[in-house]
């Protein structure tokens, strides 16, 4: 998809990632992304928090942020 680089900010878990194949998108972007920048983060043995940004002036400006906060299961995920 991307060159992407990962590391500890604290207690937050960053991942940047640049360079997109152009005929890839990010979360239905356009394939003119410049960078995303994801954040995980947990709140507790169960719940964990999950921030994305995107920077794709062609579909948005200013750039795209979204908050997804998740609860661990023991189901299998079927992605």
């Amino acid at each position: 998809m991307g060159d992407s680089v990962g590391y500890w900010d604290g207690d937050i878990f960053r991942v940047k990632t640049r360079d997109f194949h152009p005929q890839q998108s990010f979360r239905g972007s356009s394939n003119e992304v410049v960078m995303t920048e994801e954040f995980f983060e947990l709140l507790g043995p169960e719940k964990i928090h999950y921030r994305f940004t995107i920077e794709d002036s062609p579909t948005c400006t200013p750039e795209l942020c979204s908050i997804l906060r998740g609860t661990r299961t023991t189901e299998p995920s079927e992605c």
